[in-house]
């Protein structure tokens, strides 16, 4: 619709220029007028465009900055994971080797009770 407009305003501003040039006469104000509308619009047209260009780069820059915290959350929530599963496995480790190794003290003393009875003197007959 916009375009239509133009086109309809720049054909009227050319026909009156046509007629005024024809006539010799100087241009009137009116079509001054019209032309310097019409500029100021394309003018504002082009701000449009640009403003519209700028905040296209600004909502991509936007989207890249929200990617990037997101793919970092992610990361920072897989590492704490990984740190916490890392945790959970070295105390299973741990209580593993308290196990063993207590199984192994239980298993030194009674092998020194063994000895300690095999070792006490008969009782006299």
């Amino acid at each position: 619709m916009r375009f239509i407009q133009r086109v309809a305003v720049a054909a009227v501003m050319a026909g009156l220029a046509a007629t005024t040039a024809a006539n010799g006469a100087e241009p009137s104000p009116l079509i001054e007028e019209a032309a310097t509308a019409d500029l100021n619009r394309k003018i504002a047209d082009n701000n449009v465009a640009l403003d519209a260009g700028e905040k296209a780069k600004q909502e991509a820059y936007e989207r890249q900055v929200k990617q990037q915290q997101t793919l970092y959350q992610q990361q920072k929530a897989d590492y704490a994971r990984q740190v916490e599963e890392q945790k959970v496995a070295y105390q299973r480790q741990l209580e593993e080797q308290k196990a063993a190794h207590q199984r192994e003290l239980e298993q030194y003393e009674q092998q020194v009770k063994s000895d300690a009875i095999n070792q006490a003197p008969s009782p006299a007959p």
